[in-house]
């Protein structure tokens, strides 16, 4: 098992499938099992998606363990064998079973991932002798896995990193930030769901060492003293995130640019998860990536492609993102090339946009069907197609599909259950967007596109004549319209999930690059520096001002 325990699966996943099932050739006449041999055994099959040792294993598990209920790890099964066909609502479904099947509190979401995740930390570093090694280990095996959700079991990471990062380096600042991120883990345990969920930036009380981290993140100097490797910092940048000391977040932030670009040659030649944190981090500063070799090209495509949206080209109308057509793609390909797209947004910015608006070809509005709630002024009248995140349209999906007989075309992002699949072959004016939600595929430095990039970079594919975009701040003033279907203001989930720095990097990219173009308030955005921006942001969203402290 010694292969299969620390086997990173991104690195050779058919070796670790190997190692799998000759584990389970070893086993067949086994009378006993070792109970930690045997967890870790479940969460690599979990890991590198083989559903089926996973279900010889249970089998096994069955024949010699009679008197032991077998519920959970046929509940997990279920979960990963309908993740690898794609099932992804009934994996989820199969996952939360599971979860509540070893807790009584109903609201938990995939706690045996997290569970095992934390088993699987612990005994590996229980056989790694020296401090040297257990914090290579730590640095280099652990969390490259990490994207962007942000569980527990990270911030247990990086307290375990701390504590033997104690023993080689003697410096009071070290135990500061460790005792700060200890406090947090221990507060913060008991969720047990994924962090991005809560909103700790109103439980201050109950995270007082969240401010004092904060306030210790701005000393740089210090922080990088530490030595923390890139992902350390990207996941310490999200912990500060979630309190919504955003100054502080940003610092941490660079910090990790910067670690990704001083190390890129050697991510170059050892082509893993670093590496395309690398990529991102040298394309939001023009820093020229090396963009072959990839040991496994086919997962990577996406992020390729994406790639090409960053890097200005002699003719940018030419260079489409080359990714296999979804369902109903053609038909959309056909509708949208060599027209002029009007890409409206939610915010009312005060322009009178809207007869400008209603002059373009083709009118596309976010998470509505109609613009009759909107002052026609400044949003317009004219809706030609529209585009929906997936949770809100699965819950209204009736009531939209009922009513957008007056639309061309509605498209939301990724299909995760077949009643989805099955509308799409049925409605010839449904389709989803462009699939880069993959964490591998992510050609973001630290979370995904909101909706508004999610439909720009889905009509880019397609050519039109131009795309202009209405009615967008980039978040940098909460003054979302009244109309919207949102009321929500601006959460934790936004700093993470979506990462407000790589959403603006790309759209201004987008629109340096002639990809697309914006009204006047946009513009203005635009044409900010990324330093100017993100001082706007903290000005708007920080829950404290740290620098006067």
């Amino acid at each position: 098992m010694k292969e299969v325990e620390i086997l990173p699966y991104y690195k050779n996943t058919r070796l670790w499938k190997q190692a799998l099932r000759k584990w389970l050739d070893t086993k067949k006449d086994s009378t006993e099992f070792n109970s930690k041999e045997l967890e870790l055994f479940f969460y690599s099959a979990y890991s590198c998606a083989d559903h089926e040792a996973y279900k010889k294993g249970i089998q096994l598990f069955q024949e010699r363990r009679a008197d032991v209920c077998c519920k959970f790890y046929t509940l997990t099964y279920k979960a990963l064998k309908k993740y690898t066909e794609g099932k992804y609502a009934k994996a989820q479904k199969s996952a939360k079973d599971a979860a509540e099947f070893i807790s009584e509190n109903k609201n938990e979401r995939l706690y045996f991932f997290q569970l095992y995740r934390e088993i699987r930390l612990r005994n590996a570093l229980e056989k790694l002798k020296s401090t040297k090694t257990k914090i290579k280990y730590l640095e280099f095996k652990y969390f490259e896995i990490s994207g962007n959700i942000l569980y527990s079991t990270d911030i247990l990471g990086l307290t375990i990193l701390l504590k033997y990062k104690k023993l080689t380096l003697k410096s009071e600042y070290l135990n500061l930030i460790a005792a700060c991120l200890n406090n947090i883990y221990c507060q913060i345990k008991r969720f047990k769901n994924d962090l991005n969920k809560l909103e700790l930036y109103n439980k201050e009380n109950e995270l007082p060492s969240l401010t004092q981290l904060a306030q210790l993140a701005l000393r740089k100097e210090d922080l990088q003293a530490i030595g923390f490797s890139g992902i350390h910092l990207i996941i310490l940048s999200k912990v500060l995130a979630l309190g919504m000391h955003i100054q502080a977040s940003m610092i941490v932030r660079k910090l990790a640019k910067e670690y990704f670009i001083k190390n890129r040659e050697y991510f170059y030649k050892n082509h893993n998860i670093l590496y395309l944190y690398s990529i991102r981090a040298c394309l939001e500063e023009k820093i020229p990536v090396c963009l072959e070799g990839f040991t496994h090209p086919e997962r990577y495509q996406v992020a390729l492609e994406h790639a090409k949206l960053y890097i200005k080209t002699n003719d940018n109308k030419s260079s489409t993102l080359n990714i296999k057509l979804e369902k109903n793609d053609q038909e959309y390909e056909e509708y949208i090339y060599d027209k002029r797209v009007a890409l409206i947004g939610p915010i009312n910015t005060g322009l009178e946009n809207g007869l400008e608006i209603d002059e373009y070809d083709i009118v596309i509005r976010l998470n509505t069907i109609s613009s009759k709630n909107y002052p026609k002024n400044i949003f317009g009248t004219k809706t030609s197609a529209a585009y929906f995140v997936r949770d809100y349209f699965s819950e209204n999906q009736k009531e939209i599909i009922d009513n957008m007989n007056h639309l061309d075309f509605v498209s939301f992002h990724t299909v995760r259950d077949d009643d989805l699949l099955n509308l799409i072959e049925k409605n010839k004016k449904l389709r989803t967007t462009l699939r880069y939600h993959e964490r591998i595929n992510n050609i973001f430095f630290s979370g995904y596109p909101n909706l508004i990039q999610r439909a720009a970079m889905d009509i880019i594919r397609f050519r039109p004549k131009e795309l202009k975009i209405f009615n967008a701040n980039l978040w940098i003033e909460n003054i979302q319209s009244d109309f919207y279907i949102y009321k929500q203001v601006f959460y934790p989930v936004n700093l993470i999930l979506h990462d407000i720095y790589s959403n603006f990097t790309l759209t201004k990219k987008l629109y340096d690059n002639g990809y697309i173009k914006a009204d006047k308030a946009l513009t203005k955005i635009l044409n900010m520096s990324q330093e100017q921006y993100a001082e706007k942001m903290i000005l708007t969203y920080e829950y404290k001002n740290l620098t006067s402290q």
